[in-house]
């Protein structure tokens, strides 16, 4: 292998040999310290984005970093069932072995559960409301799977814009957002009361309250550290993956998309549905609302009850963001510092934008994705400097 080298003389500088190789991932992991606006403003991607989807109607979508987690729960976690009854054994468990995942790519996800009025205004003809009265900021209910792919596909047609389910590792990540516990604000039921809504602790939780059985605005309680709300409670969320129970075991580590089929349980129809719902009385918010819980239910195009509801991803391409690796020296900062020139592993001058800062840098054609190469930077007093960069898919 050869290795590119840069050797300054004086003013000049003079190739000495030129090398190209694989880059491992396109985007910085997150480090779960560093605030979401600071890792936009390094990947040049939007802390948020906005999706018009007309009459002011508006979808908001949190910026989730790229990063790694544990995904799954220990065996010690309460709340998990573990009894005789088949119907449970089979929509539920499945939460180990626990196991390191890494999402590769930022995503954004809705940052409240999709409303009543976001599901009518490309679905004018549909009903989110399961029966009841329509309240345009409540979480639409009553969404069966297939309805969510209906969605999509007319945001898509009317915004121009793709949204999806995330799968199933992209929702647990978000929702832990750098948490370990067993909700994403601690581990016990006074701290799921001032992030979710469920049966008993959706009012004050004083005894004279009877149990509520009603979903509640989006956005009502506390976020989570990536600013997403009702990531647990108010609605159950679906996401796009096939339930398998044991998909846990065979799972690649990096952006799992889950199985490629169901795991034999009533037909195959169940995909994962996770969060819980209002609707879970008091004594079951305890297993249905933590982080790591994993559900199925069936994905057959029928009516659903109003526990059930969703969220929306987007993912971000490949032209979103110019991507800054480690490697680049930022001497001067990007107002002061143009590249002058790109070199290859012969040394062949490439084509460029002319006189671009380091931050907007653009190659032309000839390049090969994925790969570094050798920048000459001109710096504003003069100096010259050799940087790598890394060349866009």
């Amino acid at each position: 292998m050869k290795l590119t080298l840069f050797k300054s003389i004086g003013s000049t500088v003079c190739i000495v040999l030129a090398y190209c190789f694989s880059y491992a991932a396109d985007y910085p992991l997150w480090d779960g310290k560093e605030t979401v606006a600071a890792y936009a403003s390094r990947t040049n991607l939007k802390a948020s984005d906005t999706l018009n989807l007309g009459n002011n109607v508006k979808m908001i979508f949190n910026l989730i970093p790229a990063g790694r987690f544990t995904m799954g729960t220990p065996k010690t976690e309460p709340g998990q069932y573990n009894g005789p009854d088949a119907f449970e054994l089979s929509r539920t468990g499945g939460e180990q072995p626990q196991h390191e995942v890494t999402i590769s790519k930022p995503f954004y996800m809705g940052k409240y559960e999709v409303r009543q009025d976001e599901y009518t205004a490309v679905l004018p003809n549909a009903s989110p409301t399961y029966g009841q009265p329509l309240h345009a900021d409540w979480p639409a209910s009553g969404i069966n799977w297939p309805s969510t792919q209906r969605f999509c596909t007319a945001v898509k047609t009317k915004t121009g814009r793709e949204v999806r389910l995330p799968t199933e590792a992209e929702w647990e990540y978000a929702c832990r957002a750098g948490t370990t516990t067993m909700y994403y604000n601690g581990a016990t039921m006074a701290d799921l009361s001032k992030i979710a809504w469920f049966g008993g602790y959706s009012k004050p939780p004083e005894p004279s309250n009877s149990p509520d059985t009603n979903n509640h605005p989006v956005g009502g309680k506390d976020s989570n550290a990536f600013g997403l709300y009702d990531m647990l409670g108010n609605v159950g969320e679906w996401c796009n993956d096939w339930w398998g129970k044991t998909y846990y075991g065979v799972s690649p580590s990096i952006d799992p998309p889950g199985p490629a089929e169901g795991d034999g349980v009533c037909d195959n129809t169940r995909r994962v549905c996770r969060g819980g719902a209002v609707r879970n009385e008091w004594i079951a918010a305890e297993s249905d609302m933590r982080c790591g819980f994993r559900g199925g239910n069936h994905c057959v195009d029928a009516p659903y009850d109003d526990r059930f509801g969703f969220r929306v991803a987007v993912s971000v391409s490949a032209s979103s963001a110019v991507r800054r690796p480690a490697g680049i020296r930022r001497s001067g900062g990007a107002e002061s510092s143009k590249i002058i020139g790109f070199y290859s592993i012969d040394g062949k001058e490439l084509t460029r934008q002319a006189a671009a800062p380091i931050s907007q840098v653009q190659f032309g054609g000839d390049t090969r994705p994925n790969c570094v190469y050798i920048a000459i930077a001109q710096m504003s007093d003069g100096r010259r400097v050799a940087s790598k960069i890394l060349a866009l898919k």
